[in-house]
């Protein structure tokens, strides 16, 4: 198995200190805002999470809430 236990309290780190004045900023990847580099984070993390618990997880269905929208 993989420890993925020190990358992702570097990335809660980095997520931790993103400001809301900061997501209509872009990224290096130009398909993405801060916002919407979150919403792509947040999903894979409820895929990773549905596969531990070996469990259909639906987008949206977490705690957070979409912060960039596709026009």
């Amino acid at each position: 198995m993989i420890d993925l236990s020190s990358s992702a309290t570097q990335l809660a780190g980095i997520v931790g200190q993103v400001k809301d004045d900061q997501l209509d900023d872009p990224t290096p990847c130009p398909d993405y805002s801060v916002a919407g580099l979150l919403d792509h984070i947040a999903g894979f993390c409820l895929a990773f999470t549905g596969g531990a618990l070996k469990q259909s997880v639906r987008a949206g269905s977490g705690p957070g809430r979409r912060l960039a929208q596709k026009d």
